[in-house]
């Protein structure tokens, strides 16, 4: 077996010391982006090292919800690294500038769970080191251009991104939306091929499609592999065209443009790990949704009830990108 594992998340070429589960090793360039280091923390970086105290750049939000109050954080006494601990069972160092993370886990923390561990909240708080802003969002593909979907947990996001899946419009990332700014517009990179949907969603859309497991986030939930389907030629991925906030259900599909003011101030909501910042990170977020908001159109969307619905609000949907 190789001493390393090359993949690409997001637009970057990470290498790893252990293969993730759920992954497959692709190279797009020589050097990569991100090193990961898994299975135990440097002794220099050892957490009882008196270099070791009680952040000031770093802060957990008020509002945080309880998993992200729980986790523990350090930072080095003369800057450079950040530790993050969650529960005793995950121990993370970040290098400030993104380029090397640390994990040691604990032996109840299983493949799946150390995958989406590094898919999800490592590779979120990785990206905001960089200073690049990612969404806590469901993005497909229709026509060659991004679109997403946004909203909070439960809402839907994934279960209308595996419908879509379903007619033939590739998955481009599931929960985790990063924001690529260029010349041409705001890129889309893929991430992780891999969806999370609750039991009834996942049975309704796929039946008994195998494999799925118990999703290692949350155990109502299963989670599938879907073919990674957009072009490795392209780690920039594609245009994003629309954002859709979804916004609850009813008796009628409703979709209605928002404005750049309120479309801001939801997403500035929406910014994946934003509960762990810095006054930093809060800028760059800002600057970057702004410049989001001024440039792709945003809309309010009300869908009908029931998963038999779910085809119809992706041909609605479609037909506006198409």
């Amino acid at each position: 077996m190789p001493d390393w594992y090359d993949y690409v998340l997001y637009g970057l070429q990470i290498e790893i010391n252990a293969p993730i589960y759920g992954l497959t090793h692709t190279v797009i360039r020589e050097r990569a982006d991100v090193t990961i280091y898994s299975g135990a923390i440097p002794v220099e970086l050892a957490a009882d090292s008196l270099e070791w105290v009680a952040p000031h750049q770093f802060r957990v939000t008020e509002d945080a919800p309880a998993n992200a109050a729980q986790q523990y954080l350090r930072e080095w006494r003369d800057g450079g690294y950040l530790e993050l601990t969650y529960e005793g069972q995950i121990t993370v160092v970040f290098a400030l500038d993104g380029s090397r993370v640390w994990v040691s886990w604990s032996t109840s923390i299983d493949e799946p769970l150390r995958a989406f561990n590094v898919m999800g909240p490592m590779m979120g708080i990785v990206l905001r080191l960089r200073g690049i802003t990612p969404l806590h969002a469901s993005v497909i593909a229709i026509e060659g251009q991004a679109v997403a979907f946004v909203g909070a947990s439960g809402s839907g996001k994934s279960t209308l991104a595996a419908a879509f899946d379903q007619l033939g419009y590739p998955i481009l990332s599931d929960d985790l939306c990063v924001l690529t700014f260029t010349d041409t517009g705001v890129m889309i990179p893929p991430g992780s091929p891999r969806i999370r949907l609750l039991a009834d969603a996942a049975q309704a859309l796929y039946g008994e499609m195998v494999p799925y497991e118990v999703s290692p986030h949350r155990a109502d939930k299963r989670e599938y592999a879907v073919e990674w389907k957009t072009a490795q030629a392209s780690p920039l991925g594609l245009p994003l065209a629309a954002i859709y906030f979804l916004e609850g259900r009813s008796d009628a599909i409703v979709i209605t443009p928002m404005s750049e003011r309120d479309a801001l101030f939801k997403l500035l909501r929406e910014v994946y790990t934003r509960h762990i910042t810095t006054i930093y990170n809060d800028a760059v977020a800002f600057q970057d949704i702004s410049m989001l908001v001024k440039h792709i159109p945003a809309y309010s969307l009300i869908s009908e009830q029931g998963h038999n619905t779910l085809k119809k609000l992706c041909h609605m949907i479609a037909m506006r990108h198409s």
